[in-house]
């Protein structure tokens, strides 16, 4: 049993680490606008908040993950959201997310599951389908500065502390929920927004124009440094909408790893890499993002020990290898 429990946990930890790059490229970004008009070709670039304002977004992530350890999985995750401009104060935004529906179709070896918001399909178990349906339909906040800074991030903890609270002393339902909350919580979401919004800077800018910027981020396994590289390659019609069209590169390095324990177990955490490679097309008139497109690739290994040093279990090997790849697709509805 104890063995079977470790096994569980260490997929779901897995899984938290390939999900945690997703936002890191696709989050709604907010209107734009260009000082310089859209035929131009310059401007200075910044966020434009007002309030009231509403956009409606689809997002598709498809992801593979393969690793020493367990089988391949797949999985293809569709996301409807509305995104909601509830205050606006010195530059600042308020904004609020709603997930309007989730769809997962997730294989992992000979097994697979399932699970559609919309019309109750679905083959997951009833904690799954709680955690999945408890997204759905809640508000969160988001507080954005004009330049792309997160404040901060309210509102995604609540799921899951309800959760935990109805399972009582269950230490499995317990260690699930709080794996998934350290994943997708408050400050999990706002360290992982800070690098969502695309930041821009205070300048005037120009097609052919770089700029850089290095965050440093919380994650499940401990704290990242992200480095991109933006490129505004210039201006074009997308839907028949004039857009600025920006691609980013970048890459991760781990600055700290975390201990994640499961029983006896200790888990250690190397990111070997982390690649990423996106391009967005944002309205240039102020309307907000139309669309992007996005691709990470992520080696990690994962080493077991006890708290002496040495293997836990002997069903666990010395080191683990995972190699993720991640391709996300946001467009705007309206």
């Amino acid at each position: 049993m104890k063995g079977r429990l470790a096994m569980a946990l260490l997929c779901v930890a897995l899984l938290c680490v390939g999900y945690f790059l997703v936002p890191l490229t696709t989050c709604a970004q907010t209107p734009l606008q260009q000082t310089g008009g859209p035929e131009a070709g310059s401007g200075n670039l910044a966020y434009r908040f007002q309030e009231g304002d509403v956009q409606t977004y689809r997002l598709l992530v498809e992801s593979e993950q393969k690793q020493d350890v367990g089988p391949f999985q797949r999985s293809v995750q569709e996301t409807f959201f509305t995104q909601k401009v509830t205050a606006v104060e010195d530059g600042v935004a308020t904004l609020e997310l709603v997930c309007d529906s989730l769809r997962i179709d997730a294989q992992a070896g000979p097994g697979s599951f399932s699970f559609d918001s919309r019309t109750g399909a679905g083959n997951v178990d009833d904690l799954q389908k709680n955690l999945f349906s408890a997204i759905v339909g809640r508000p969160c906040t988001l507080r954005v500065d004009s330049r792309g800074k997160v404040l901060d991030a309210q509102g995604f903890d609540a799921p899951f502390d309800e959760i935990a609270s109805e399972a009582g002393d269950n230490p499995f339902t317990a260690q699930i929920v709080e794996a998934q909350k350290q994943a997708f919580g408050d400050e999990a979401m706002r360290q992982t927004f800070t690098h969502a919004f695309l930041r821009l800077p205070d300048r005037e800018l120009s097609r052919g124009d770089r700029w850089k910027e290095t965050e440093e981020i919380g994650i499940p396994i401990g704290r990242i440094a992200v480095a991109s590289d933006s490129l505004l390659e210039g201006f074009e019609d997308k839907g028949g909408v004039r857009c600025a069209r920006v691609r980013q590169t970048g890459t991760a390095t781990l600055v700290s790893s975390t201990e994640a324990r499961f029983g006896d177990a200790i888990f250690d955490h190397e990111l070997e890499s982390a690649d990423l490679l996106s391009t967005y097309w944002m309205a240039a008139d102020g309307k907000g993002l139309r669309r992007s497109e996005s691709e990470i690739r992520m080696q990690l290994r994962v080493v077991p020990r006890d708290a002496a040093g040495d293997r836990p279990d002997s069903f666990l090997p010395e080191a683990i290898g995972v190699s993720t790849f991640t391709r996300t697709v946001l467009e705007r509805l309206k």
